[in-house]
């Protein structure tokens, strides 16, 4: 059966590409419209429905809006992140600097602390 149909296939293709008369009896059972050199020519039938055109329609603007309002949130997203960043930097700036002045600070005050150790133990030592 395969066999079959795989010949008459050939057989089809081969009067198709090289016997006119066949063409012309095929172009005028399907009723195609023929361009100026005289071979069939894809046409749109009456027979699609109007429903079906505008839900094209439909879709791809919807599509389209997607894609745009996609792309608006990745640039706002964007934007948001380098703002983001740079306040983040500022405030770890702020925050080194805290931590420094703090950090001298309690130096400041141990070096205190240790000279007043030092001479509670002077006086200690000299009450001896």
């Amino acid at each position: 059966m395969a066999e079959q149909q795989e010949t008459l296939e050939g057989v089809l293709k081969h009067h198709l590409q090289h016997d006119e008369e066949f063409q012309r009896v095929v172009i005028d059972r399907l009723a195609l419209p023929l361009t100026q050199e005289g071979k069939p020519r894809w046409h749109g039938g009456k027979e699609v429905p109007i429903a079906i055109i505008c839900t094209l329609l439909i879709q791809t603007v919807g599509v389209i809006w997607l894609a745009a309002t996609t792309v608006a949130r990745v640039e706002f997203l964007r934007d948001t992140m380098t703002a983001s960043l740079t306040v983040q930097a500022n405030i770890d700036k702020r925050q080194d600097d805290e931590m420094g002045r703090s950090e001298a600070r309690l130096i400041r005050q141990l070096d205190s602390l240790n000279a007043k150790l030092d001479r509670i133990i002077e006086i200690g030592q000299t009450k001896k």
